[in-house]
């Protein structure tokens, strides 16, 4: 009977190490799911931070490229009002001459 007790005494304390050790186990698998679960809570956040981002990179980039739309109209507007500046630069000229030449010809009447 002796032997049987030390052997059921020996087969309870194996199964409390192993209880013990499945403790620990679900212990330290609940901190990992617990940290998996921060993480994936963390990258979820940084996705979304991600696209905002991105959104407001793309507004941005429209932006730009209707100031530059606008600027290349704005170049080609001064560009035109210089030549015709320089056109009637012109038409002054020689209005002037015209006017210089009547002059001097009224004057010499």
């Amino acid at each position: 009977m002796s032997d049987i007790l030390d052997q059921a005494i020996g087969n309870c304390e194996s199964l409390m190490r192993h209880l013990y050790s499945l403790r620990n186990f679900a212990t330290e698998t609940g901190k990992l799911d617990d940290q998996y679960k921060a993480l994936r809570g963390g990258i979820e956040a940084a996705e979304a931070q991600r696209d905002d981002l991105q959104r407001q990179l793309e507004a941005a980039q429209a932006d730009l490229a209707d100031v530059q739309r606008q600027r290349q109209a704005s170049a080609s507007e001064v560009s035109t009002l210089k030549r015709e500046i320089s056109d009637k630069r012109t038409e002054l000229t020689a209005l002037s001459s015209a006017v210089e030449q009547i002059q001097t010809m009224l004057r010499a009447a």
